[in-house]
């Protein structure tokens, strides 16, 4: 049995679990879940605060549509680091020419620049919004 058999639904031949329950999906969520809960940093609660001013309800649909895709995304991602015992860009950078993971790895540092930037204006502005809030006298 190898790493990536726990997350696999039982086979038919299994009666005594041939039917999907709730904990063996659960379980076979985990991974998505864990990682998915993990991106409430500051710049998305931000984010999430500036939408809610603005649109109020109206955006509400918009998660119910795009939770299922964001899941199987960090859950391919979680699978792949579980088999390979790798990280994405080593995954990358095995598969593809190096002309192609190079591209990828600086756009993903580019990336998480632009996300550590963001955090940091988001936690400078609460700061600056519960410190350093003039009052009315």
């Amino acid at each position: 049995m190898d790493k990536s058999d726990k997350f696999r639904p039982p086979s038919k031949n299994n009666t005594k679990k041939s039917k999907l329950s709730f904990l063996l999906v659960f379980k076979s969520l985990r991974p998505s879940l864990i990682a998915g809960a993990a991106d409430n940093d500051p710049s998305a609660i931000a984010n999430y605060s500036q939408a809610g001013a603005k649109f109020g309800f109206g955006l509400l649909w918009l998660p119910l549509l795009l939770y299922p895709f964001m899941t199987v995304i960090v859950g391919i991602c979680a699978r792949i680091g579980i088999v390979t015992g790798s990280g994405l860009t080593t995954v990358i950078s095995k598969k593809y020419s190096k002309k192609i993971a190079f591209l990828i790895v600086t756009l993903l540092i580019v990336g998480n620049i632009m996300n550590i930037s963001a955090d940091l204006g988001a936690m400078a502005l609460l700061l600056s919004n519960l410190y350093f809030h003039k009052y009315p006298k």
